[in-house]
């Protein structure tokens, strides 16, 4: 475990700024943070990575391995009221391979956690809650006027609120109002690799904009799998 920071100085190979100085249109341009389709507004809140965390994994890809997966979800505290906004928390799947991929090269800026929504592409983190359905568990728009934000999409919280009981982001018992967050539901991430060589991958996550309102990355079941698949989050 290590500090995910977006500078030049790199011990180690640990930072992010080859992710931030790349781009990947056109869900983010060079030297940015990525944007979300249904915002429709310039919501990337600077470079500096707030109470970051990062998980650096190095492997040697099996001999019958092209491609790996794992589940994740995020959760954060920024729901709803920072909906497209400029604090809009950072979750990244980094991977880098010695050389490119074949047939299915990953991402030119080399970040997995992309949600793809038909034609449209969609970072993970709190702004997917204002277009693709995946921001799930979560207090339903129109259920309470104070917890409500004019850019959440109807088509986000459709679980509810039962799977947040014990997280840290549920509604609290001893000040009754609006739960303390939300969360998307489970989401695969996948990328690919050749046989036989190394792969680094970096899974980091950061507050942007501030130290307030924190978020979540709860990761589980990486896997390789032996057969190419189509780099991203879905």
């Amino acid at each position: 475990n290590t500090a995910a920071t977006i500078s030049t100085s790199c011990p180690g190979g640990t930072c992010l700024q080859d992710w931030y100085s790349s781009a990947n249109p056109p869900i983010k341009a060079a030297n940015a943070l990525p944007e979300t389709p249904a915002c429709g507004v310039t919501t990337t809140g600077g470079a500096t990575a707030n109470d970051s965390i990062m998980l650096v994994l190095k492997m040697r890809a099996p001999t019958n391995a092209r491609a790996f997966s794992l589940t994740g979800t995020f959760f954060s505290a920024e729901y709803p009221e920072f909906v497209c906004d400029i604090f809009n928390d950072q979750f990244v799947a980094l991977v880098t391979t010695p050389t490119p991929t074949w047939p299915l090269p990953n991402p030119p800026d080399k970040n997995l956690a992309t949600f793809r929504d038909g034609s449209l592409r969609y970072p993970v983190g709190i702004n997917v809650a204002a277009g693709a359905g995946i921001f799930e568990v979560c207090e339903a728009p129109g259920t309470n006027d104070d917890c409500d934000d004019a850019v959440v999409s109807q088509n986000s919280c459709s679980a509810g609120l039962t799977l947040l009981a014990g997280t840290g982001f549920e509604k609290s018992p001893t000040f009754p109002g609006c739960a303390l967050g939300g969360a998307t539901r489970w989401l695969q991430v996948r990328g690919n690799v050749r046989p036989g060589e190394d792969v680094t991958i970096r899974l980091a996550i950061w507050d942007v904009g501030d130290h307030n309102y924190d978020s979540t990355a709860l990761l589980d079941a990486f896997r390789w799998e032996t057969q190419s698949v189509t780099p991203g989050t879905e």
